[in-house]
């Protein structure tokens, strides 16, 4: 076992060996004593107290059996070590619920609580399975774990950001057969260099997908970025041109897979289902270039007379402008579609599922969200997140920030 340094610098060079233990019993944890060269000794514990082995423990890497002043350091006042909350932080992340995470957790470290019998008229819970403990982990340190990931890579925004949204409904009614709202999730995916691997620089959860919303997400991370690449929706447009106006104002690109959408919906059903159709067969590269919508308008014009695609041709004249601005100065290293935030939001579609309802505090959903989007990054390592989550420890006397202190009122739900 490596054996902890002195708290006092002065003290570097001196002798250190055990001084008995301190705590109640069976959360022993070991005291030293410093012998300085220059006499006057002292006892000290370290910043980070280790979970007794208790001669049963093992090394998580070696599986070396450990001594009982030996284990796993753990935050002060935590029953678990930091080796454990970064595993758990990491499974999160990775999709699992607090449930499970969080019996999974007490199983690893022998904490599991005895689990009630059944009794008929009564409702049965598996106190392991609670997901509290989980929840407030992520609490107080997901924000560490985003800061300390993020502080480089993601310090302003990148030179081509794509932004979108997408809503959280609740379950389908009569009176509302898409479900009510519950809340929406700002995205932005950005690409530090031409052809580089995207990178979800932020996501925020937000009761109400507004301009004011969307300028508030865009400004709390510094910098302009020099391609935007949206849906079009007026709410981000409009953030857009408050955030960042005068000269030289971002370069704005409607996704080209929704125009493609849109303009594949005003056709008649009978035309989108023949694949041999002059139409369809001319729509997937129809926004490549001028000369594809050339031709593509060309072969519109010419079916256009046998009548039934009137909705079509207004879509197609009220759009041409832009479609061949586009076309002119399209950039073959993209990117040209929200298809990288689609993709994500699909990922949270599954990771969140039925949770959504439950989620209602608008912080601890943020959150949840950034361990979400280091995992989708390429970040979550429980190794790496316990080094930083011991480093910052560190710089905190061993004492993690108190829990449970993002709370609502309970008629004041802050993501609704």
């Amino acid at each position: 076992m490596e054996v902890p340094a002195c708290p006092d610098p002065a003290h570097a060079g001196s002798v250190k060996v055990r001084a008995g233990w301190y705590g109640r019993a069976g959360q022993r944890r070991q005291r030293w004593w410093c012998v300085p060269a220059g006499g006057g000794r002292h006892r000290f514990t370290e910043v980070l107290p280790r979970l007794a082995g208790g001669g049963a423990g093992t090394c998580l890497e070696c599986a070396t059996e450990l001594e009982p002043w030996e284990g796993q350091p753990a935050p002060r006042l935590y029953g678990f070590s930091v080796r454990a909350v970064a595993g758990a932080l990491a499974r999160v992340a990775a999709g699992a619920s607090y449930r499970s995470v969080a019996a999974a957790v007490r199983a690893g470290a022998g904490r599991a609580r005895p689990v009630p019998a059944r009794q008929r008229g009564k409702k049965w819970y598996d106190p392991n399975r609670h997901g509290q403990l989980v929840a407030d982990w992520v609490e107080v340190f997901a924000p560490v774990i985003w800061e300390a990931c993020a502080a480089r890579a993601l310090a302003s925004w990148p030179a081509r950001l794509v932004l979108d949204e997408r809503g959280f409904r609740g379950p389908h009614t009569t009176a509302n057969r898409r479900g009510e709202q519950l809340f929406s999730v700002l995205g932005a995916v950005g690409y530090p260099r031409a052809g580089a691997r995207p990178l979800i620089w932020r996501l925020e959860a937000v009761p109400d997908a507004a301009a004011v919303a969307w300028q508030k997400f865009l400004t709390a991370v510094p910098g302009r970025p020099e391609l935007l690449v949206t849906d079009g929706g007026p709410a981000v447009l409009h953030a857009i041109a408050a955030t960042w106006p005068g000269d030289p104002a971002p370069v704005l690109r409607r996704c080209e897979w929704h125009l493609l959408r849109a303009l594949t919906q005003t056709l008649p059903e009978q035309v989108r289902n023949d694949p041999a159709h002059p139409l369809t067969t001319a729509l997937p590269g129809c926004l490549a270039s001028t000369a594809n919508w050339a031709a593509f308008e060309k072969i519109l014009h010419r079916h256009a007379r046998h009548g039934g695609l009137h909705a079509t041709w207004a879509w197609a004249h009220r759009h041409r402008d832009l479609i061949l601005a586009q076309a002119a100065s399209r950039d073959r290293s993209g990117p040209r579609s929200t298809g990288a935030l689609e993709d994500l939001y699909r990922h949270l579609d599954n990771i969140l599922g039925d949770r959504v309802y439950q989620m209602t505090n608008k912080t601890r959903a943020d959150r949840l969200l950034m361990l979400i989007a280091a995992d989708r990054n390429g970040w979550a390592s429980e190794r790496d997140w316990a080094d930083i989550i011991r480093r910052h420890l560190h710089h905190c006397a061993g004492l993690a920030a108190h829990q449970r202190q993002v709370t609502d009122s309970a008629t004041h739900p802050s993501l609704r």
